[in-house]
C-alpha cells in the first residue's frame, strides 16, 4: 500500500524538469489554478452555506448540508457526486435553550446543552443546589434529599471515570433533579464549549438528566450565589430532538474530477463536514471542507487535465472517532487511494505541509519550495492525530496535511465562538490555492 509513495514523488519531480513539454502544460495549468481561486474565489459562498446551522452527525442539519454539497458539486461538473450512508445509532439536535437566574436577581446565563443530553419538560423553574460529588461520582451526604425540583451546581463532574459519571447520573436522576451545570472546559472564558466524543452507545457514558455547560464568568457567579443565598431560583427550558433506530443516520459526499487513465487508484482530498452543536462550526470544519470544494472548483475550472482522478470526501462522523472515514476504507478497502491530503485546522493560512505515512519528506520539500509561493514555508514528516488522515495513515497511504495560522482555531473550535466571523476571506483562498495545486500535482 505504501508502493504509491515513490510513484508519488517521481511524477512531482517530473513535473517540474524544464526539458519536458508536459511540464510546461503543468506550470501553465498551475498558473491558471492560482489566479482561478485567488482572482475569482467562491470559497466565501461556500462557507455561508455550510455554516447555516451546527451539523452534528445524525442531524437534520448535516443532511441538509450534505445534499446542498451534493448539488453543488455537481453543478460545478464533477462526476459520480453521491452520498454514502452508514450506520449511525442517534439523531440529536438542540431546538432551543434558555437559562437564567430569577431571584435572588435577573441574570441570563450562557450555557449550551452538553452533548446527548436529554431535554427538560419544557420551562422549568427551581431552587439551585451546590453539589459536591466525590471520584467515584457519589453525592456528599447534606446533598442527598434536597434535589427533588432543582438544578444541580456541579463542579468536577467533567473528569469522572465513564463508570463514576453515570453512577451520578443515577443519583441525580433518582434525587429528581430539572438539570445539572457545569462548568465549561476550554482555554477561553468568553465562550462556552461543549463537550464532544463519543456517543453514549460507544463509550458508555450515559446521560439521564439534561447537563448544561455554562461559561466560566456564569458558573462563577453561580457559586457566588449559592454561597451567599439558600433561596437561588433557575428557570430554564432545553429542547432537543432525540431520535434512535435509522440505521443510516451516517453519511458522507464523494465526487470525482475524473483523470485521463481509469486504471491508477485516485488522489483523495478528506474534510469532515459534521461540527459540534455549540455554534455554526465555521473553523472546525466548515472551512476545510470549503477549502476543498474551492479546489475542486478550481482545478476543473481551469480546465487542469490530471492522470489520476481526483476525489473530494466530505466526512460525516469525525468527531465521534472518524466513523465516516473509517466506513468509506471498509467500503472501499481495495481500492486505496494513492496519497491523502486532509483539511481539518481550521480556515488560517497554510505556512507548512506534514507528510506522514510514505518517505516523501526530502523530494516532497524540493517540489514545494519551487512551486507552492504563496506562503509555504515548512514541510516537515512527523506523525500526527485527530483527524481522518489517521485513518488512511494506518492503511499505508500516503497523507498530506497542513500547518497553518491556527489562532483562531485554538480559541473558537467546539465552543460558541465557532461562527463565520471566525474565518478571513483572504487566508481561506490562500489556503485553497495551496490545496489545489498540491492536488493537481499530486495526480499527475
Amino acid at each position: 500500500m505504501c508502493r504509491a509513495g515513490p510513484w508519488l514523488v517521481c511524477v512531482l519531480v517530473c513535473a517540474l524538469c524544464p526539458a519536458s513539454g508536459r511540464t510546461r502544460a503543468a506550470a501553465d495549468s498551475v498558473a491558471e489554478i492560482r489566479a482561478e481561486a485567488l482572482n475569482r474565489s467562491r470559497v466565501m459562498e461556500w462557507m455561508r452555506a455550510l455554516t447555516a446551522a451546527p451539523r452534528v452527525t445524525g442531524s437534520p442539519a448535516l443532511d441538509d448540508a450534505a445534499r446542498w454539497a451534493e448539488n453543488q458539486l455537481k453543478a460545478l461538473g464533477l462526476a459520480n457526486v453521491h452520498l454514502e450512508r452508514w450506520p449511525f445509532e442517534r439523531r440529536w439536535s438542540v431546538v432551543g435553550m434558555t437559562l437564567e437566574v430569577v431571584e435572588p436577581e435577573t441574570l441570563a446565563l450562557a450555557a449550551i446543552p452538553q452533548t446527548w443530553s436529554p431535554g427538560t419538560k419544557g420551562v422549568e423553574a427551581g431552587p439551585l443546589r451546590a453539589v459536591r460529588v466525590t471520584n467515584k461520582g457519589t453525592i456528599a451526604a447534606e446533598s442527598m434529599g434536597r434535589m427533588k425540583g432543582a438544578f444541580a451546581l456541579v463542579d468536577g463532574g467533567d473528569s469522572l471515570s465513564a463508570d463514576a459519571q453515570n453512577r451520578l447520573q443515577e443519583l441525580l436522576a433518582s434525587e429528581g433533579v430539572i438539570a445539572t451545570l457545569e462548568r465549561s472546559i476550554g482555554p477561553d472564558a468568553k465562550v462556552v464549549y461543549a463537550r464532544t466524543g463519543h456517543t453514549p452507545e460507544q463509550d458508555g457514558r450515559q446521560l439521564l438528566v439534561p447537563s448544561l455547560a455554562v461559561r466560566q464568568d456564569d458558573f462563577q457567579r453561580l457559586e457566588q450565589l449559592v454561597k451567599k443565598s439558600s433561596s437561588v431560583v433557575i428557570r430554564g427550558n432545553v429542547s432537543v430532538v432525540d431520535e434512535r433506530g435509522d440505521p443510516q443516520a451516517g453519511l458522507s459526499v464523494i465526487a470525482d474530477l475524473v483523470g485521463s487513465n481509469s486504471s491508477l487508484p485516485p488522489v483523495l482530498l478528506g474534510a469532515h463536514l459534521d461540527s459540534v452543536h455549540a455554534a455554526q462550526g465555521a473553523t472546525d470544519n466548515a472551512a476545510g471542507c470549503s477549502i476543498l470544494i474551492e479546489a475542486m472548483r478550481a482545478i476543473a475550472t481551469a480546465n487542469a487535465v490530471t492522470r489520476r482522478t481526483i476525489r473530494i470526501a466530505l466526512w460525516g462522523g469525525e468527531e465521534q472517532g472518524r466513523r465516516g472515514s473509517k466506513a468509506y476504507l471498509q467500503a472501499h478497502g481495495r481500492e486505496l487511494p494513492a496519497a491523502y491530503f486532509n483539511m481539518d485546522r481550521g480556515g488560517g493560512r497554510i505556512t507548512g505541509m506534514i507528510i506522514e505515512g510514505g518517505d516523501l519528506a526530502g523530494e516532497a520539500r524540493r517540489w514545494a519550495q519551487r512551486l507552492f509561493t504563496d506562503g509555504v514555508r515548512t514541510i516537515e514528516s512527523v506523525a500526527t492525530a485527530g483527524s481522518d488522515h489517521v485513518t488512511f495513515r494506518d492503511a499505508g497511504v500516503p497523507t498530506f496535511t497542513f500547518w497553518q495560522d491556527m489562532r483562531s482555531y485554538a480559541s473558537t473550535h467546539h465552543s460558541t465562538g465557532d461562527t463565520l466571523a471566525a474565518v478571513r476571506d483572504p487566508d481561506l483562498r490562500q489556503a485553497a490555492v495551496v490545496v489545489a495545486i498540491a492536488a493537481y500535482l499530486a495526480a499527475q
